[in-house]
């Protein structure tokens, strides 16, 4: 798994800093110094994230770039992730507004509730099943044992690099625990954040043919 790994996010950042916009220190409000690893010339930035973090730094880097985006390093947990067969929309989807997510069992409507009941009317997946396709984009329900919370209470896009692919966390609204991934390729990745791939990039990694 290590080997695998390795050859994810020291290739995106040597693909993407050829790319990436000049002046990649700062420093915050508090003095605080801050250093991108990657900054795209969109402003954008990427951070790596190797090492365990806690909630308080998430949320100061956070507050700091603004916009940015997580690639975390989820070789020493990806055993405990695993991508489900549950179509879940996309979590901007305007039909989730009333929508409680509790996949692949079902969802409950917010609107609906009883004040002060514990227990509340279940409704079945196949009731939305066509909005779902609707605003399908690839994700699907993810279980992640002993998940990170930091990464669950982080507000800018989150991906888990497990060695051969990258999985976009999605979280969902009304208050639901439920969580979806999308896979997404690395090359695919790459281009879309201002990256270029060469022939030979293609040719050596097999990428031609996915």
């Amino acid at each position: 798994m290590v080997g695998e790994r390795d050859r994810l996010a020291p290739c995106m950042e040597g693909l993407l800093r050829p790319h990436m916009a000049g002046g990649c220190s700062a420093r915050s409000s508090a003095s605080e110094l801050h250093i991108a690893d990657v900054k795209l010339p969109s402003g954008t930035v990427l951070e790596f994230q190797n090492s365990p973090m806690d909630l308080q730094e998430m949320r100061s880097r956070e507050s700091f770039y603004r916009n940015m985006v997580w690639i975390v390093n989820a070789s020493s947990f990806c055993q405990n992730l695993e991508v489900g067969k549950v179509r879940l929309p996309v979590p901007s989807a305007p039909f989730l507004s009333d929508i409680l997510l509790a996949a692949p069992v079902g969802f409950f409507r917010p609107s609906t509730f009883t004040p002060g009941m514990s227990l509340q009317h279940l409704h079945r997946m196949e009731e939305i099943q066509s909005e779902i396709d609707a605003h399908h984009v690839g994700h699907f329900n993810l279980e992640w044992k002993r998940a990170r919370d930091v990464w669950i209470s982080a507000t800018c896009p989150v991906f888990l690099d497990t060695g051969h692919s990258l999985l976009e966390l999605a979280k969902y609204p009304c208050g639901s625990r439920q969580l979806g991934a999308r896979t997404v390729q690395l090359h695919d990745f790459i281009q879309q954040h201002g990256g270029r791939i060469s022939a030979p990039m293609n040719a050596t990694r097999g990428w031609e043919a996915q």
